[in-house]
């Protein structure tokens, strides 16, 4: 079996665990203290790690990052 990483959600071009982030800061109404492209480039490194680690509270903010796959080798029955 075989898989491949085909494509992935990246908006802008950034690191596609921020858009969780921004997803979490949307539903909380915070984005306008500080924009959304603090969300998507500034936000710490760190703080960003430990929202992806908790969005497990809120599973609907994950729905937002897409993984695209091609897999072959397995049979599709």
């Amino acid at each position: 079996m075989r898989v491949a990483l085909v494509a992935v959600s990246s908006p802008r071009g950034a690191d596609p665990r921020r858009l969780v982030v921004l997803a979490v800061k949307v539903s909380q109404g915070r984005v306008r203290e500080r924009g959304v492209e603090h969300y998507l480039t500034e936000y710490p490194e760190e703080d960003v790690h430990n929202w992806v680690l908790g969005a497990s509270g809120f599973p609907s903010v994950l729905e937002h990052v897409v993984f695209t796959f091609y897999i072959e080798g397995i049979s599709r029955a």
